[in-house]
């Protein structure tokens, strides 16, 4: 009888340890789960919000100088190389009467680039945020945002205007999402594996 017993609590013990791993096997693949499925809806979120003007608008920022991007940030006016000028009418929808000159930008529209660029990095923020916090899916923002940090280039994500405003201390998680990409070279794989 107690060699009974012994295989009975043996037999109970492998079904209860068998028990725990499916448990954590269903709670780990769920989480990975919710992960991509918040991935998804924060890129959702971030193609139905996009506009060809903000696009134009954090292209064109990006050349700025540091002197330009915190005239910028002050809303001030000043001026614009003419090379530049095409983006400038697509960042403000704006009609430039002679775009070969350089084009001195009003306050009105120095302000309106501003909320564009403005507008575009905290939309980012709260998407890598979620990155930064691995509450979403990593490798999935990654692959996706990855072209807006090329250093080859000399593109660091609107640089000068994140500094003239604040720097890290205002957009913490694009400055490490940047700092991380700088760090990385290798490219990032396509697709993930299936949730078991």
């Amino acid at each position: 009888m107690t060699l009974f017993l012994n295989w009975v609590v043996a037999i109970s013990s492998v079904v209860a340890a068998g028990t725990i791993v499916m448990g954590y096997l269903q709670f780990r693949g769920d989480h990975e789960r919710s992960r991509r499925q918040l991935s998804i809806t924060l890129l959702e979120s971030w193609v139905q919000n996009l506009t060809q003007h903000s696009t134009a608008a954090r292209k064109l920022v990006d050349e700025f100088t540091e002197e330009q991007a915190k005239q910028l940030f002050s809303q001030e006016p000043f001026p614009v190389k003419s090379k530049y000028v095409p983006l400038l009418k697509a960042a403000l929808n704006g009609d430039f009467d002679n775009e070969s000159k350089d084009y001195e930008l009003t306050v009105e529209q120095s302000s309106a680039l501003r909320w564009e660029v403005i507008n575009y990095l905290n939309s980012l923020e709260v998407i890598l945020s979620a990155w930064n916090n691995n509450i979403a899916d990593k490798e999935m923002l990654e692959e996706q945002f990855r072209d807006l940090v090329s250093p080859e280039k000399d593109i660091y994500l609107l640089k000068n205007f994140r500094k003239a405003i604040g720097g890290a201390a205002i957009y913490p998680c694009i400055d490490e999402f940047v700092q991380y990409l700088e760090k990385v070279k290798s490219p990032v794989t396509k697709g993930k594996r299936p949730i078991a």
